[in-house]
């Protein structure tokens, strides 16, 4: 049973350290089921953690800044995305693509955006693998096409052909160069519907969790991979709800498959 206050030592210092590594309250609450299985204490749920952060003056100095949206006090999102144009040449709909990667029944189909620096100057392009969540990420000095292009083959060359398959894409511009991204890697590159960022969710809420790392108003300027790198191996070894609360990473290893930053 779930405690409804964090009252047992052992449990809130769990808790503690692990908002302080950047992982949520569900994140936390599921884990414990998995490193605690036959420890009825060690249960809490994300509600009562959110709780004590929002109600414990200690708490909320300490570790507020750790949530994913680093506030003092709760609020609704706003669920704004962005919008761009789609006049990207011999760009493939998303409505082309084969039925198994919707249905998640294999790996190595990836969804590809960018976030963008402070004042538009610089970027991060981001690549999440649908069904294992792996999160790959690279620092580019602009969106050009090409430099764009170059980032994704860097990121994804390394890894075994059988987990590149496909790659969704943003309708960015900076992807006007699928076809040599395509050509390069041996895979089949699509595009989401303009303005249906769902049709990408895997990649953006993984967009949502760099943030973290990298908030709006960040000047990227000078960004080096080996930062990014710290926080794409942060992200890959926090838990997932939809991985019964297995890190990305640990994932990709019971395939039997060593993944390298």
């Amino acid at each position: 049973m779930r405690t409804q206050v964090l009252d047992h030592p052992p449990l809130w210092g769990y808790v503690w350290d692990k908002l302080a590594e950047d992982w949520s309250p569900e994140q936390i609450a599921g884990r414990l089921q998995r490193d605690f299985p036959h420890e009825g204490r060690m249960r809490v749920s994300p509600e009562t953690i959110y709780r004590r952060i929002y109600t414990d003056p200690k708490w909320n100095n300490a570790l507020s800044d750790c949530l994913r949206q680093g506030r003092k006090t709760r609020q609704k999102r706003d669920g704004i995305y962005k919008r761009r144009g789609p006049a990207i040449p011999n760009r493939v709909s998303i409505d082309e693509r084969s039925q198994e990667v919707d249905e998640l029944t294999t790996y190595g189909h990836w969804e590809g955006d960018t976030i963008i620096g402070k004042n538009q100057q610089g970027a991060v392009v981001t690549l999440t693998e649908r069904k294992g969540d792996w999160l790959k990420a690279i620092p580019v000095d602009s969106r050009k096409a090409g430099e764009v292009a170059n980032a994704v083959i860097e990121a994804l060359k390394d890894i075994p052909a059988k987990l590149r398959k496909t790659i969704t894409f943003d309708n960015g511009l900076e992807f006007a160069h699928h076809e040599k991204i395509g050509r390069w890697l041996g895979v089949d590159t699509y595009f989401a519907h303009p303005y249906s960022s769902n049709e990408r969710a895997r990649n953006e809420n993984t967009n949502g969790l760099l943030r973290q790392y990298l908030p709006k108003k960040t000047s990227f300027i000078g960004l080096t991979k080996q930062r990014v790198n710290r926080f794409v191996e942060a992200l890959n070894n926090r838990p997932r709800k939809k991985q019964m609360f297995r890190t990305p990473n640990e994932v990709f290893k019971e395939l039997g498959v060593a993944l390298e930053i």
